[in-house]
């Protein structure tokens, strides 16, 4: 157990919500005091913003700059365990910003929620702005992890034969993409930034379906192999797959632009023609929790679009997942 992050969690615990305070790096540029200053500055304006969309941000007690989030974040997970919630964003292939929350999720201020931020990124939104997308896709995960857990309650652990359950955990992450791009669109610094990440949705489609399709047929033609191997491998893939399109979809539900969503419909009929009827039921299935206030039975549909993304791509999952 790391006796630094014992004594931050501790603190973090004990400060007010919405009081949340920043934490930067031990390096010369962070010693000038006028650089952590004028971050906070940008970041809180930001949180002051979405803020006036939503009051769950309040739950935001701190935000950690630092040059390996992924080890920062295992440090919280190892003292937090099962408890804590993390969530990531990807802007680059390499992760830029992650969300942890934990506590009771009874009321904001049982709740705590903590946003790391890789320091090259954080440099880029002190210097030119760029990159605040990020960040308030981190706020936007605190919220929507929030709601989910008022929603559902905790998350229980998982049998590879759960198919309700490897389902509701997909459908759980897919919605909370999708919500974070739609919070976070207005702060994506130019109009190629938001162009990258729907291309990226479409390149993940294209190589993880023809990935699965080779997986798959491997375990038809060899069906006494590894059977869970390949089915744990599988699951993740697909729920990697489906968090991205639930990305993709929240950028277009935002700028609800027909003309980005025929471009976007096209690239996916020339990546994956088949894949067509999943992504518009999954599009119909999110933009729902936008139209009127959501309750569990609205992830149904979410479900549905994700178990016909299973049987498109030709997942057996009537033999491995206890159909």
């Amino acid at each position: 157990m790391d006796p630094a992050t014992d004594k931050a969690i501790k603190e973090i615990q004990r400060s007010q919500p919405g009081a949340w305070t920043l934490t930067t790096p031990d390096s010369e540029f962070w010693f000038e005091q006028q650089n952590t200053k004028a971050l906070k500055l940008i970041l809180a304006k930001t949180a002051e913003k979405i803020a006036s969309h939503s009051e769950f941000v309040n739950s935001l007690r701190r935000v950690i700059v630092a040059p390996d989030i992924t080890a920062e974040a295992a440090r919280y997970q190892e003292i937090l365990g099962p408890q804590i919630t993390a969530a990531s964003s990807y802007p680059d292939g390499a992760p830029a910003g992650k969300a942890l929350l934990w506590g009771s999720h009874k009321n904001v201020e049982d709740t705590f929620g903590v946003i790391l931020l890789r320091e090259d990124l954080a440099i880029d939104i002190l210097t030119s702005e760029k990159g605040l997308n990020v960040f308030a896709h981190e706020v936007a995960h605190l919220e929507s992890g929030f709601l989910v857990h008022q929603t559902f309650g905790s998350a229980q652990p998982l049998g590879h034969n759960d198919w309700y359950g490897i389902r509701k955990r997909i459908g759980k992450t897919v919605f909370a993409d999708c919500f974070a791009e739609v919070v976070a669109l207005p702060y994506y610094d130019k109009k190629e930034t938001v162009e990258a990440t729907l291309r990226l949705s479409i390149d993940c489609l294209k190589t993880t379906a023809e990935r699965i399709a080779k997986r798959t047929a491997i375990y038809r033609r060899y069906p006494h192999q590894d059977i869970l191997k390949y089915w744990n491998g599988t699951v993740e893939d697909m729920a990697s797959l489906f968090n991205q399109l639930g990305r993709g979809i929240g950028i277009l539900l935002s700028l609800n632009d027909t003309a980005q969503w025929d471009s976007f419909h096209s690239a996916v009929e020339d990546a994956s023609p088949h894949w067509i009827p999943v992504v518009d039921d999954l599009r119909l299935a999110l933009d729902a929790f936008f139209i009127e206030a959501w309750a569990e039975s609205t992830f149904d549909a979410v479900y549905e679009a994700i178990e016909k993304g299973f049987v498109t791509i030709g997942i057996p999952i009537d033999k491995l997942a206890g159909k």
